[in-house]
């Protein structure tokens, strides 16, 4: 594993983190528990896109390593394809069933009924979350990781972190929203990194085909997209 791809890697998962702390201060047992649950459920089902992100990469890297482009492009997008619908079905699944899912976490009535929106929010997430996993890692097999990385800097801890904060506690926008203000801060900083991962991707995957085309076949620099 690379310094920059587990760079990478933190820079994603980060945010979460230090959102959990913020969010837990006070010690407040209701308020930990909910974060906590919303928290292992969005890992739970981040498991999916995640293999989906594995293979895609694999494909898009082999492709590449056969100096195939139009393949490599295409598996990126079908990749992303499936991704997004495996996230789709998933999310429905958790907004319908959320005060059942809650209720497997735990018999606390309490900590129940402030979960069930929680679950909602998971679910909005959690469709962002596949798009950029897929996406990412589509742009891994063509060796690209520093603009993701980026990207995912700018967009999860500033846009997603920081403004999730402004959200839950303070007024600077609305009345603090508490956990919902959080995750609205954390879905809308995964929707601008989604779209701007995808767009670099399909720049990127066009890029590597317009060199194929304008260059012999076997030339060395094709190999590296």
């Amino acid at each position: 594993m690379t310094p920059i791809y587990q760079t990478s890697t933190y820079v994603q998962e980060a945010p979460a983190i230090h959102k959990g702390y913020a969010y837990a201060r006070g010690k407040n047992p209701t308020r930990v528990a909910r974060f906590r649950l919303a928290a292992n459920l969005g890992g739970l089902a981040y498991m999916m896109p995640l293999a989906i992100s594995t293979a895609t990469s694999v494909l898009v890297g082999q492709a590449i390593g056969a100096g195939d482009y139009a393949r490599a492009r295409a598996s990126g997008w079908t990749g992303m394809a499936i991704g997004l619908g495996v996230a789709l079905c998933v999310a429905a699944l958790l907004a319908w069933f959320s005060p059942l899912i809650a209720g497997l976490y735990t018999r606390d009535s309490k900590v129940m009924q402030v979960a069930a929106p929680l679950i909602l929010m998971v679910a909005g997430f959690h469709v962002f979350d596949a798009m950029n996993a897929v996406a990412s890692n589509a742009l891994r097999g063509y060796k690209k990781a520093w603009v993701p990385m980026l990207t995912f800097a700018l967009a999860l801890w500033i846009v997603g972190l920081g403004g999730g904060y402004l959200l839950a506690f303070t007024t600077f926008f609305v009345t603090p929203m508490g956990a919902i203000g959080f995750w609205t801060g954390a879905i809308i900083g995964m929707a601008v990194a989604a779209f701007a991962v995808t767009v670099y991707f399909s720049h990127v995957s066009h890029a590597a085909m317009r060199r194929a085309v304008a260059m012999p076949a076997g030339t060395p620099e094709l190999r590296h997209g």
